[in-house]
This record gives C-alpha cells, structure tokens and sequence, in this order.
C-alpha cells in the first residue's frame, strides 16, 4: 500500500492510497483493487469457453482460437461437432480412410502437434479407451470399438 501523487497516469486524487496487484504488479488504486483483480488484471484466473482448461486471461483467446472442443462442421456432411472428433466422424460416417485421407483442418494453422493432439492423449469418444496416435484411435473405431458399430 502507498499513496498516489498525482501526476501522468492517474485520475486519481493526490494522496489516494493504492496497492500493488499480486498477479500483474500493477499499482492501482486501493477502492479498485477488487475490480482490477477480478475484472481487469491480464494475468487473472480464467477458463476456456469450450473446454474448461485453466489459463490466465490473457492467453484465452489465443487458446480458444485452436481448441480443439470448439465446434466445426464436416466438410462432407455440415454435421458440427467438436474438431477433435471430426477424423472419427469422417472415419464412422463417411468411410473415409484415415491412413488415405488428409486429417481434418486443425483450428489454428500456427498451432503445433503438441497443442492439437492433447499433448499425446487420444481417447476414443464412444468407450473412452486411450490411444497414442490419432491414427490409431481412427483405427480402433473402425475396427475394433463394439460402443463405435452401435452407430454406424
């Protein structure tokens, strides 16, 4: 806590006492702390609209922009669903050949393998079994997921 002297950068009146944000160590004006912690401050605690992730808003909106919970439609049919399952989708509805086919368009052309694929972790969205690669989660459904044939 400190005092404001007037001067560039401050409404406020000279004397005003002010305290340092934790997160941004921004200095504000104590009758506005609340709100810059919980309204303004770049570096506070938020959440992906879609997926749920933890992240500093700051960076919510680059994320957004490549998650992979966010719906698109498939290019044969419209159907809309999440982009991760859009390969499963056209693998089970469509035929399409993983191993043939290009994948789906990731969100994000600038995002890494590391931030689509979920850092490794592929599970199959009709018996939740856990794969290592895209390509054999696709294979799995096509094959060997008894959940998967329900819908076909």
């Amino acid at each position: 806590t400190g005092t404001a002297r007037g001067g560039a950068g401050g409404d406020d009146a000279p004397g005003a006492a002010t305290s340092r944000c934790v997160r941004c160590s921004a200095v504000v004006a104590e009758a506005d702390a609340v709100d810059h912690a919980l309204n303004q401050c770049l570096l506070r605690d938020a959440s992906c609209r879609y997926c749920g992730a933890k992240l500093r808003h700051v960076e919510r909106d680059e994320h957004e922009e490549r998650c992979r919970h966010v719906e698109r439609p498939c290019e044969r049919c419209g159907a809309r669903m999440a982009w991760k399952q859009l390969a499963t989708h056209l693998a089970v509805v469509h035929g399409v050949n993983p191993s043939l086919a290009a994948p789906p368009t990731p969100p994000a052309a600038s995002a890494t393998p590391a931030e689509t694929d979920g850092g490794g972790v592929h599970v199959c969205v009709y018996c939740d079994e856990v794969l290592p690669s895209d390509e054999e989660l696709q294979v799995h459904v096509l094959t060997s997921c008894a959940a998967a044939t329900a819908f076909q």
